[in-house]
Parts: C-alpha cells; structure tokens; sequence
C-alpha cells in the first residue's frame, strides 16, 4: 500500500479523529540531507467542511540538526516564484490524495533568480502554510469544488542540490495527514 493511501487509510478508520486530551495524527518526514527533516507539533487534524472552504493553517517546523555548506535551493512552482523561508529553504506545499489537489503550483511566471549556495544554519525554524481544500492550483487558475468529506496528505517539499565535489540532489519531504467531516 503507498504511503499516501496508508495515511487517507488510516484517517478515514479514525486515526486522525480528534481525541482528548491528546489527539493522534499521521505525520512523516524522509531527507537524504544530512540532519534536515520536517516535524510537524501537535495540532489539530480533523477538520470541517468550512475549514476546508476558507482554509486551514498546519504549523511545522525546519529541524536543521548541524551546519550544512553548499546547499542549493530550488523553488517548486511552475513559475520559479517561491521563496526561501527562515531555514533558507523553500519549502513548497500542497494539499490532496489520487483525485483531487490544491497548491500554489503556478501564480505566474517570475523573474529568474540567480540563487547561489547558502549555508544552513542549526536550529528549528517554525513554519505555516495556509491551504484551501479546493482544486485549486495557483492565482493563474480558477478554484474548483471544495473536497469532499475524507483524509487527504499535506505534503511539504524541499528540494535542489548540495556539497560541491561530488554534489547531489537532495529531498526533504514531509507528509501530515487530515480528514475533512461534516
């Protein structure tokens, strides 16, 4: 089973139900750079519909475990228009399963950016992103319908290429799980 399916799976058969007092929600991080993973705090991950209407905030946090030299950053969007964030990574996110998504996957087409290598500093660097659960893909597009009640995979992603001699893609990727009810 994908691990997609595995967390809508596990939302939809009540992981991802509220519970008091502590609540349980899917979360996950994978990096093949050194030290950097997404954490996701405790929040709340079962929503309602008008959450899924007007938007939602999930709160992480860049978790840079040692001084990191020659990393280069690349922004997600079609248009090259995302930014770096406090850690100095661009983190892109978005929101869906198999059949529906909603991002900032194109907001226009910006200026090229000659972005040169930075270095990561240690730390945890809190984070929010806002989605909307519509199909829905950036200012340049329409939004669609609202999702229809069911779990769904924010996914965060970082991604671009590190060290000098030999350098190498790298991927930060994290997955937090959320279920819309009625």
């Amino acid at each position: 089973m994908s691990h997609l399916r595995w967390l809508i799976t596990a939302c939809l058969l009540g992981a991802c139900s509220h519970q008091e007092p502590g609540q349980v929600c899917i979360s996950s991080s994978t990096s093949n750079l050194t030290g950097v993973d997404f954490v996701f705090p405790h929040q709340s991950c079962q929503l309602g519909l008008a959450d899924a209407q007007n938007g939602f905030d999930v709160q992480f946090t860049v978790h840079v475990e040692q001084p990191l030299d020659a990393v280069q950053v690349q922004p997600l969007d079609a248009g090259q228009c995302e930014q770096p964030g406090t850690s100095g990574l661009i983190v892109h996110a978005e929101l869906g399963d198999e059949t529906h998504l909603s991002c900032q996957c194109d907001v226009g087409v910006c200026q090229p950016v000659s972005r040169p290598a930075i270095s990561l500093a240690p730390g945890d660097y809190p984070a929010s992103v806002h989605l909307i659960a519509k199909d829905w893909q950036g200012t340049a597009a329409t939004a669609g319908a609202v999702f229809p009640p069911g779990g769904y995979d924010v996914v965060l992603q970082a991604r671009g290429v590190v060290g000098t001699s030999p350098a190498y893609a790298y991927s930060v990727e994290g997955h937090f799980g959320v279920s819309f009810s009625q």
